[in-house]
């Protein structure tokens, strides 16, 4: 019997000690795991964070290049002339713009003409041989040095069957407005890309000039000014506005001003095809997403 109770105790001090030892691994165990949450948390806390910055990093060059961007390459037309050089009458070419209209093709000479996405030869009916010759060469070499360089050169004959599609190509290109970045990286320099007419083009630190090419003198020209702009560089825009008019036919227009957010912003939004896009996140929406996170981990572990 003394034995027997004996055995009894130390059963009873070994399971004891069991249940102490599986507790105590248990709140080991559980501490483990809450540690091991809280750094997986403020991983992803620290991955979220740097995710956000860099999607906002991104988006901001995306939005200043080539996704807001469209460009396009300036319209022009140029005509093609020949010269004699030397005692033995040798031709060379040579061009010379002329007015971006369907009125400045004459019969008897060739025209480059550069839409902003396709370059064109216009040969007329009386065009003699060496121009039509030298003329695609000058063509094939404006193409190759233009701002969109690698584009290939449509030959159009006057009269012919694709002189029908020219002119109607021409025509709407007429009846689109031109769209033009202010770029303002060199203040003292400041200069004109032209881009396609989107109003996700515009962006809050920039200026843009959009040319309806109508006659009109007060409303035909506008100067888009963002409203993240420094003082300073819109008076540039405005000045590089006004320059640009002198380069136009219609030199006497007068700039119409438009401020992002103002009241009469609305008629310049219509004249312009797409939507001006909203940012896909941002850096506190991914901070809290995290924060979330980290707390249902935490109280899921306790």
């Amino acid at each position: 019997m003394r034995a027997t109770g004996e055995r009894r105790t130390l059963l009873a001090q070994d399971e004891e000690e069991y249940v102490v030892h599986v507790v105590t691994r248990g709140r080991s165990w559980r501490a483990t795991s809450v540690a091991t949450l809280l750094v997986l948390g403020m991983v992803m806390l620290s991955i979220s964070w740097r995710c956000g910055f860099l999607s906002l990093r991104i988006e901001g060059l995306m939005r200043a290049d080539e996704e807001s961007f469209k460009f396009l390459a300036p319209r022009k037309m140029l005509e093609v002339a020949l010269e004699e050089i030397g005692a033995e009458g040798d031709e060379t070419v040579s061009t010379r713009p002329v007015d971006f209209a369907e009125s400045s093709l004459m019969s008897k000479d060739a025209f480059i003409v550069d839409d902003g996405v396709h370059v064109w030869l216009w040969i007329g009916k009386d065009a003699s041989e060496s121009v039509s010759v030298k003329g695609s060469d000058a063509a094939a070499a404006f193409a190759d040095g233009s701002a969109i360089p690698g584009r290939k050169v449509s030959i159009v004959f006057q009269k012919e069957n694709n002189d029908g599609n020219f002119r109607k190509a021409l025509e709407r290109t007429l009846a689109t407005p031109q769209m033009f970045h202010v770029n303002l990286t060199v203040a003292s320099d400041p200069g004109l890309t032209a881009l396609q007419l989107d109003q996700a083009s515009l962006i809050s630190d920039s200026a843009f000039i959009i040319d309806t090419g109508n006659a009109n003198i007060s409303d035909s020209v506008y100067l888009w000014l963002g409203k993240d702009m420094k003082a300073v560089s819109s008076t540039i825009a405005k000045t590089t506005c006004s320059e640009y008019i002198q380069t136009t036919p219609q030199p006497d227009r007068v700039p119409h001003f438009v401020s992002e957010g103002k009241d009469d912003e609305a008629v310049l939004l219509a004249l312009l095809p797409g939507k001006r896009g909203e940012k896909s996140g941002s850096l506190t929406t991914g901070i809290r997403g995290s924060m979330l996170a980290l707390i249902a981990f935490l109280f899921l572990a306790i």
